[in-house]
């Protein structure tokens, strides 16, 4: 036997037709929020995996891919579980991405989440080995990195989802 949800006998059909469009519509909207976060996202990656491929070795470039795979994640479950959250992350990541063309947002993020692997000492940075070399390393680097811009596109969109709020209030 079937498992089919209880009918009430007693509903409109309008109703029922209400409620199975506002679920599709729903669906449809976690959809577009993961796809344009995906594009967005990948936008974002440009010069932080450019600059952070030309520091790291073998081990700390799988800890920046598995960093990367994370912050991509935490994304998509933020436009499930808060879209309003999300929808401001979005608009401000489209704004720091914008902003490498000149990417000192960008490297200001990279060079402080060096020094927190060398304030750690989780990897050497000296003449011999330059760079990240283990995944650990790569991993926090590439977490804190992409936190710092994920912060600052979620700061740029609360101010500008503010900014627009006020001015079409007036």
């Amino acid at each position: 036997m079937e498992n089919r949800p209880e009918v009430n006998p007693y509903r409109s059909p309008a109703a029922v037709a209400y409620e199975t469009t506002s679920a599709s519509h729903e669906d449809a909207t976690e959809t577009r929020g993961y796809i344009a976060w995906g594009v967005v996202f990948a936008g974002n990656l440009l010069i932080p995996l450019l600059v952070g491929w030309g520091v790291t070795q073998t081990g700390g470039r799988w800890g920046m891919l598995a960093a990367v795979a994370l912050l991509f994640v935490v994304g998509c479950w933020l436009c499930a579980a808060v879209p309003r959250v999300a929808k401001a992350l979005l608009v401000g990541s489209v704004a720091v991405g914008l902003t490498q063309a000149i990417p000192v947002l960008q490297l200001m993020a990279g060079v402080a989440a060096l020094s927190l692997v060398e304030f750690l000492r989780l990897d050497a940075f000296n003449n011999l080995s330059f760079g990240i070399t283990n995944e650990l390393s790569g991993f926090i680097v590439t977490l804190a990195t992409g936190g710092l811009l994920m912060t600052a596109a979620l700061v740029a969109g609360l101010a500008i989802r503010g900014l627009f709020s006020k001015w079409g209030s007036r």
